[in-house]
């Protein structure tokens, strides 16, 4: 191309493992940036443990009305200037403002691109729907669509309108120069978590990093992890969270007597996650519902194999048992199974080798990926 392309980003927040993907695309293309809020509805993330890391700038939509949150007036502005792409998130009403409105900004019409969190269950649950709902409208007739799970983009490819190359699959991923680093720096940090948590040398540790929410699924992880004790495994389970559910499973660890195995180490971010991350072994995540599941990428990228639920939409980057499992969250045993195949899968690893990237790509290698994507549907603007 012989001019840098230019690029429109409505994302509905700035979450941490987002912010690697949008200093990419910053750098790479002349790039406006709108979040919808300034926190994701459901999380709350210091940005200022982040350092450094954010190197662009961004803007905050104008809020629309009560009623209709997703209506913003203030489209109509942005759209005067002229954009090669518009990449929004999800599908809502702002996406369907950007498809009619783009016609403002324009001629021939900005390529509209939306990132999608659906994994298989939603995508399965859109399809079973009114052919006449919005979502499945917009996505018959949006340029490109960039799904974090696999399966997900395989149904859609399947059932709708358009080329083969209108569908991407980019898992929701960071680069792992800076987690690894991270972890490295956070090692005399590492070192005194053991010893404040009480956790004897040798004890194999699984992480569990998220809300204490029921979608997650956490009352019955603590049954299977009974069942796992009980055959003498040398575990400890490391909750690393803060939620409604904190009371209820601090009352259920002393009921199943594991007070002496599950930690509950409270919210952590910045260096303080980092350093949990260092003391763990292995990962899980047993959600009943969950789109993706940045904490799955994460652990993988720094070399953590993970037990993961087959509803999360990150279970598509266990690829074979070395990576880790794709467990059945309603079952109790098979999260047993889980935990089981964790435990040796930390024995063969403990050797005092480095941890390595456990994702079939690296991030530049995802980003590469994603910058063929986006010139060739900018490109197909011009025929």
């Amino acid at each position: 191309m012989q001019h840098t392309p230019r690029i429109l980003i409505i994302h509905r927040a700035l979450a941490p493992y987002r912010i690697d993907l949008f200093s990419h695309l910053t750098k790479r293309y002349d790039t406006e940036l709108y979040l919808e809020y300034g926190q994701p509805l459901e999380q709350d993330f210091n940005l200022s443990l982040q350092g450094g890391r954010i190197q662009f700038d961004y803007k905050l939509l104008a809020p629309g009305s009560r009623l209709l949150p997703n209506l913003r007036p203030e489209l109509l502005r942005i759209l005067r200037k002229p954009y090669d792409l518009i990449l929004c998130s999800e599908f809502n009403l702002l996406t369907g403002m950007l498809y009619l409105l783009r016609g403002l900004s324009a001629r021939p019409l900005p390529r509209l691109v939306s990132m999608c969190d659906d994994n298989l269950i939603m995508a399965e649950e859109t399809l079973r729907g009114s052919s006449f709902s919005p979502k499945r409208w917009m996505l018959d007739r949006i340029d490109g669509v960039i799904l974090c799970n696999e399966q997900a983009k395989d149904l859609y490819r399947d059932r709708y309108r358009g080329e083969l190359s209108k569908w991407h699959y980019l898992p929701i991923v960071q680069d792992e120069q800076y987690l690894q680093r991270q972890v490295a720096l956070a090692q005399a940090e590492t070192a005194a978590l053991r010893s404040r948590y009480a956790i004897p040398d040798g004890r194999a540790v699984i992480l569990y990093v998220g809300r204490l929410d029921k979608v997650k699924n956490l009352p019955r992880l603590l049954e299977a992890f009974r069942i796992v004790i009980d055959e003498d495994l040398d575990l400890q389970l490391l909750m690393v969270g803060d939620g409604p559910l904190d009371a209820e499973l601090r009352q259920q660890a002393t009921t199943l007597s594991l007070e002496e195995r599950v930690t509950f180490a409270g919210k952590q971010q910045g260096s303080d996650l980092y350093a949990h991350y260092g003391l763990g072994d292995a990962l899980i995540l047993p959600s009943t519902y969950e789109p993706f599941g940045a904490t799955v990428a994460e652990a993988l990228v720094l070399g953590i194999p993970v037990a993961v639920s087959e509803v999360a939409g990150s279970c598509t980057l266990i690829r074979s048992e070395r990576e880790g499992y794709r467990l059945n969250p309603l079952d109790k045993e098979d999260i047993a199974r889980a935990l089981r195949h964790l435990y040796r899968l930390i024995g063969e690893r403990r050797d005092g080798a480095t941890r390595h990237s456990l994702l079939p790509y690296t991030f530049d290698q995802y980003m590469s990926q994603l910058d063929g994507y986006l010139d060739s549907l900018i490109a197909e603007r011009y025929k």
